[in-house]
């Protein structure tokens, strides 16, 4: 007679029971990347539409030429947001005249920004923190 292995009940209801955990574990893997691929494409969709300038500058960390911008001599009073997700960034009373050609501020809103150093080591890049456009 040839080998056989005879599983006992109780190994038996051990292995289903790896088995179930492991395939719990697996499909909460999948459903969690699912959702975190959701929230990203959620959050792109609720972005406002933009244009092809616009997204340049404000997607792919381009510049506008200086003194073009319609931002630039801008005096009037209130609060500047992102124009790619409306998030608050600036007062008007922290703006002023540079004369580098783009809108400069003194300060910004609380926790509305954050600074990066640009590649070349000598800039700083200034991002909205809610939705990382470049500003």
């Amino acid at each position: 007679m040839g080998k056989h292995n005879a599983l006992g009940s109780s190994d038996r209801a051990g292995i289903d029971s790896k088995l179930n955990r492991l395939r719990a574990m697996r499909n909460s893997e999948a459903s969690t990347e699912s959702e975190q691929e959701s929230d990203m494409s959620r959050g792109q969709n609720e972005y406002n539409p933009l244009n092809d300038e616009e997204t340049h500058v404000i997607v792919h960390k381009g510049t506008e030429r200086p003194f073009t911008g319609e931002y630039t001599d801008w005096k009037a009073e209130g609060t500047f947001i992102c124009r790619r997700c409306n998030a608050p960034l600036y007062r008007s009373d922290d703006k002023f005249d540079s004369r580098c050609g783009w809108p400069s501020f003194d300060d910004e809103l609380p926790e509305s920004v954050s600074r990066h150093t640009d590649a070349d080591g000598r800039r700083t890049e200034i991002v909205c923190k809610n939705c990382d456009g470049h500003l």
